[in-house]
């Protein structure tokens, strides 16, 4: 019988993906359970939002706003990431 290592963690391109795929792995993947890291983004969110509205008060615009470019990543995404 072949021994396999189940504490070894799969290759993944996208953490959060992977999460949302299978909740229940998020305690081996993250070591928080997924109650947890919900609570994590929602407060990464709310966080990011607020520095948002901060950067765009103190910006000294020379064109209009909505020309501004926008993030490439999501903050649920840069969450995940930096959590691995």
């Amino acid at each position: 019988m072949t021994e396999r290592d189940f504490t070894a963690l799969p290759t993944m391109k996208n953490p959060l993906d992977y999460i949302q795929k299978y909740p229940h792995r998020t305690k081996r993947v993250l070591g928080i359970d997924y109650r947890q890291f919900q609570q994590l983004l929602e407060q990464a969110e709310l966080k990011h939002a607020q520095q948002q509205a901060e950067r765009e008060r103190q910006k000294t615009w020379v064109n209009a706003p909505e020309d501004a470019s926008p993030s490439c990543r999501s903050a649920r995404r840069c969450v995940c990431d930096c959590s691995i």
